[in-house]
């Protein structure tokens, strides 16, 4: 397991779902949803990478953006029994390479992007009660 690593995505995905929550908390008619997809996507993506990383799973060079966010699920889902309650099925880009080519497509339905905010939310809160406390954030992306 590679601490500093899960460390440093768990910040970036921390600072990502600060903005896509900054974004989604707005009226409606003001929400950006551009902005709130790819923030809570890029969260998402990133706290699904911390548990697998956690889990022991070993990342090449080569890989260390290309793996799905399909990829991610199936094998921290078989790991984490408690990743198999929350609702995925919503996501629309779970085959994408959500980083690499995250300005060519987004959720234009602020629900959907909402489910993904609060999805991406569930997962932090599971993957801060695995790791051991001297890995967690040193800030909540909640203040």
């Amino acid at each position: 397991m590679d601490r500093q690593m899960i460390k440093t995505l768990m910040e970036q995905a921390d600072s990502e779902l600060q903005r896509a929550r900054g974004e989604i908390y707005k009226p409606a008619e003001d929400v950006v949803s551009y902005c709130s997809c790819v923030s809570a996507r890029g969260a998402l993506y990133r706290y699904l990478k911390a548990f697998y990383l956690h889990s022991g799973a070993l990342i090449e060079n080569s890989e260390q953006d290309s793996l799905s966010m399909e990829q991610l699920l199936n094998d921290t889902k078989f790991k984490f029994p408690e990743l198999r309650e929350l609702d995925f099925s919503n996501i629309n880009c779970k085959d994408r390479d959500v980083l690499a080519t995250e300005d060519l497509f987004f959720c234009n339905d602020v629900e959907i992007v909402d489910h993904c905010t609060k999805l991406a939310e569930q997962v932090r809160e599971i993957l801060i009660r695995k790791l051991p406390e001297d890995m967690h954030p040193n800030q909540s992306p909640f203040i």
